[in-house]
């Protein structure tokens, strides 16, 4: 027990996170500037939003959060027999040397189809890689290259920090924002009534609903660039990790293929981007010592 508690906290504590540590100090402090008059200065109001942020973690973790997190991107159980037979002894095969270098993985990882024609897959929860229809059109070993790379966010624990710092608490800082923009849309309703009875008071009701209303926006895009910065660099890190797992020029040529043709994203969208550009990624594996080329 104790090694999985350092093995953890040796994950967390990695720059690849720090857009997801900040998201999280920065969202607690403004949680708590927006609760503080209603969890007042006592011992019983934090252990109150400790209660409430713990039942949103229990609730992420539990086999009805994970149940819905895969009906949510709609992944489902392998109900045919050749889809079986072409994904899960490539799966055995990554999953086997994922295992002998971490054997902290959990002992058995579920495999979720998306019935969609584009090669994708991707890690959810805490023990379980979705791949879409498409994926299984690929070559068997670029198909490996791409679950190397999905095994790679489990064993490094992208999806359990993620669900822990990130997701716990956007469960809960969605609660507390939704009640706070249905107080601005109460506070604009009685403000824009009142125009004609208050004048000058009435307008400056609406402009502070308004400025509230715009400081919640940019603060929701504040945090999403927080997240999507962590999660650009995770893809690195799981990247470089298939590639020690002996699958880096398999991953390559899988990238090259999918991404062939695709525009580059302009600065803004890289920003919001949850993904690197795949050139980038393509050259950081060259660096690393992947040897695929395509010209």
């Amino acid at each position: 027990m104790m090694e999985k508690i350092w093995f953890f906290f040796s994950n967390l504590w990695k720059m690849s996170h720090a857009g997801t540590i900040l998201f999280f100090l920065f969202n607690t402090a403004v949680l708590l500037c927006i609760l503080r008059p209603s969890l007042g200065n006592g011992p019983l109001g934090f252990l109150a939003l400790l209660f409430w942020y713990g039942l949103s973690l229990a609730l992420s973790f539990s086999p009805l959060g994970q149940a819905v997190l895969c009906g949510i991107n709609g992944a489902k159980r392998m109900a045919r027999a050749d889809m079986r037979e072409k994904v899960l002894p490539v799966m055995e095969e990554v999953y086997g040397a994922a295992k002998k270098k971490t054997p902290q993985l959990p002992d058995r990882i579920r495999v979720r189809v998306l019935y969609d024609a584009n090669p994708n897959a991707f890690a959810i929860g805490t023990r379980t890689i979705c791949v879409t229809e498409g994926l299984l059109d690929l070559p068997e070993n670029l198909m490996a290259g791409v679950l190397a790379h999905e095994m790679g966010h489990l064993a490094l624990q992208h999806t359990v920090i993620q669900i822990l710092i990130g997701g716990g608490n956007l469960i809960f800082s969605g609660m507390i924002l939704t009640l706070e923009c249905l107080r601005i849309l109460f506070t604009v309703g009685a403000a824009a009534g009142s125009l004609r009875r208050n004048g000058a008071a009435g307008w400056a009701g609406v402009f502070l609903a308004a400025l509230s209303a715009g400081m919640i926006f940019a603060w929701t895009k504040l945090c999403m660039w927080l997240l999507m910065g962590s999660s650009r660099a995770n893809e690195y890190a799981a990247d470089a990790y298939a590639l020690e797992l002996g699958y880096g020029n398999d991953l390559a040529e899988a990238l090259d293929r999918l991404a062939m043709g695709t525009p580059p994203s302009t600065f803004l969208k890289a920003l919001s981007d949850s993904h690197p550009d795949p050139g980038e990624r393509i050259g950081r594996l060259q660096r690393m010592g992947a040897t695929y080329s395509r010209y």
